[in-house]
């Protein structure tokens, strides 16, 4: 259209005589220039809607799965109207009921106490949290602190019992207390309790020592030891 309207202006000038009116003259160079641009405005892209693309668009959030809506990078759950846990992650969605939160990129979770006071606290890849019985479960790599015991652990996944206040590393596990070291294929932290279990292979070890069993109970209040079952397969080093 801009181009006929282009040729049809050229056309008029060239018939026109000199001694036309100057008005009519300057009207069909405007309308010449207007076509110019017609012409250069047509070779640029044209902006196309993300909405309406049939290919997916790169640097766009994944699609959100069904049953479930997608959240801040931050969410706070609460008991009796204090904080019972809060979660930071790149993702977090939560189904449409509000039973379930799943997470990806879990740069912080922490749980607290009943006094509102930062229990334990964990960074992983992936999270989910169901509501109504308070259970968590996290992997893809876990890294974590207790603060009973000032326990630092490192699991390929963990489950914990929020009711209870019952966490459990799968493993192999690895973790470091004041002075201690643990390891074994299965880590259980009871808060309420203050003990850690060891399952496993369990070897406990220190400066001046080492202790080892399938199966061995630290108590976090006074730093003592037990050797659950059979003694057989237990080792102490001094």
């Amino acid at each position: 259209c801009a181009g006929w309207f282009l040729l049809h202006a050229a056309r008029v000038l060239a018939v026109m005589p000199m001694a036309g009116k100057r008005k009519e003259r300057m009207l069909f160079i405007f309308l010449l220039v207007l076509g110019l641009l017609g012409l250069f405005l047509a070779d640029l892209p044209l902006p196309t809607s993300v909405g309406k693309s049939r290919g997916r668009p790169r640097g766009l959030t994944p699609a959100v799965p069904p049953g479930m809506r997608l959240m801040t990078t931050r969410v706070i759950g609460r008991a009796h109207g204090k904080k019972e846990w809060e979660f930071k992650a790149e993702r977090i969605l939560r189904s449409v009921d509000g039973l379930l939160i799943t997470a990806t990129g879990v740069k912080e979770g922490l749980v607290y106490d009943e006094e509102g006071k930062p229990a334990w606290s964990f960074a992983a890849g992936y999270l989910r949290y169901y509501v109504l019985n308070r259970r968590l479960e996290a992997g893809d790599g876990v890294t974590g602190r207790a603060v009973a015991g000032d326990l630092s652990f490192q699991a390929p996944r963990i489950t914990a019992d929020l009711r209870r206040r019952q966490l459990v590393a799968e493993g192999p596990v690895e973790a470091t207390g004041e002075e201690l070291r643990f390891r074994a294929m299965q880590l259980a932290i009871d808060l309420a309790a203050e003990t850690v279990v060891l399952r496993g292979g369990a070897e406990v070890s220190w400066s001046e020592g080492k202790l080892k069993g399938e199966e061995i109970r630290y108590s976090l209040k006074d730093n003592g030891f037990e050797v659950l079952g059979s003694t057989e397969g237990v080792e102490i080093i001094l």
